[in-house]
């Protein structure tokens, strides 16, 4: 095999034809499959974002204690450059909720309080992603995330997956991250994950 070297030019444009190609298979019906590749070369650039410029990584090494998990790195760059889009902000709130209730079960009633209002008593029914809340709002709704600041840096992590939650459900993107939450396709109408 030979490997040409990749110019500093085509470097450069890499995500503008990624962003190209997947306006192109979005147009042509490939709906999930433009998403997919526009969200990945989103987490990839988000990971350049902070490779480039180390000042914002290490200011946010420092505010959360170590390491920047890929799920605030994520949200983090979505709100830094399209904050003017209110998806950037919102939790996957019944994602956050149940994790919060099976790792806290002595929190249960609270992400219970959570849980009540977006899942329906119909078990056919799915929850829908326009029940998604920004994290001043969670907190507004469950005032005991105000007195645990651990708990509400916590519910960023799950801004990212509202954004893309709003998108699709998609098994594929969801390997990469490990999760086992999500599985088969929307079209069209808010999506419901659960």
């Amino acid at each position: 095999m030979n490997f040409k070297p990749v110019s500093s030019d085509s470097f450069e444009h890499y995500f503008y034809k990624r962003a190209q190609l997947a306006d192109e298979m979005a147009s042509s019906g490939h709906v999930v499959d433009a998403h997919t590749l526009a969200t990945a070369s989103l987490d990839a650039l988000a990971g350049i974002w902070l490779h480039d410029f180390p000042d914002v990584k290490k200011k946010l090494e420092i505010e959360l204690g170590g390491t920047v998990p890929a799920s605030i790195r994520l949200a983090r760059f979505l709100k830094q450059f399209v904050a003017d889009d209110s998806r950037v902000s919102k939790v996957a709130v019944i994602c956050f909720a149940e994790d919060w209730k099976n790792s806290r079960p002595q929190d249960a009633h609270l992400a219970d309080q959570l849980l009540i209002k977006r899942i329906s008593s119909d078990s056919h029914e799915f929850p829908r992603s326009y029940l998604d809340i920004s994290r001043t709002e969670l907190s507004q709704e469950c005032p005991e995330l105000s007195s645990r600041p651990d708990l509400y840096a916590l519910a960023e992590e799950y801004e990212y997956g509202a954004i893309l939650y709003t998108f699709y459900r998609c098994p594929l993107v969801h390997v990469a991250t490990s999760s086992n939450r999500i599985h088969g396709f929307a079209r069209g109408e808010e999506v419901m994950y659960y």
